[in-house]
Order: structure tokens, then sequence, then C-alpha cells
């Protein structure tokens, strides 16, 4: 659910932190434990001048927030390769691994 406040939220997406993303667009942090709780991501728009770029990291630090916190160089299609794509749709792979994820625990 959306909220306008900021103390009823959850999850936060910014648009930057520089300190945060100085090495690179987009990131995410959550709390530590068994349960994601709270958590938060930057995307930092004013260096990725894309919109597709800009949509590939929301989908991508988003979904990786949510449990699924690596990249990998394996399958290019993957909205988690690890080399810099524009990828803003799930491959095939991810969503096999988001419904391995939250539908057979």
């Amino acid at each position: 659910m959306l909220v306008d406040n900021e103390d009823e939220s959850n999850h936060q997406i910014n648009r930057v932190s520089k300190d945060l993303t100085q090495h690179n667009w987009g990131m995410f942090s959550v709390n530590s434990g068994a349960e994601i709780r709270r958590g938060e991501m930057y995307i930092d728009i004013y260096r990725c001048h894309s919109l597709n770029g800009q949509k590939h990291l929301l989908r991508e630090e988003l979904t990786q927030s949510l449990g699924l916190f690596n990249d990998s160089y394996k399958y290019d299609e993957s909205i988690f390769q690890q080399s810099w794509t524009e990828t803003t749709e799930y491959a095939p792979i991810d969503r096999v691994l988001i419904d391995m994820l939250y539908n057979h625990w």
C-alpha cells in the first residue's frame, strides 16, 4: 500500500543518495534478521538519464530488497545481470527464482 506519511511506511524509494550510490546507480538495504520488515532503496536518476535505465534500476532494486539480494553474470537477459543493462522485464529465469522464493517455502 502506498502511504503519504513516511512514519507509516515500511519501504522507502528514494531518488538519490550521493554517499550511498557513489559507485553504482542503485542500491537497497533491509533490516537484518529472518524476516524483512523494513527497507529502503536508492535510484540515481541524475546520472542515469535513460528512462529504461531508471525503470530497470527500480525493478531490480525493489525485487532484490524483497529477498533476492544478489546479482549474477550468468544470465544476460536477467534483471539481476551484474553488468549494466536496461532490461525492464523479468526474464523467465527471474520468474522461476521469484516463484521459488515466495511460493515454495
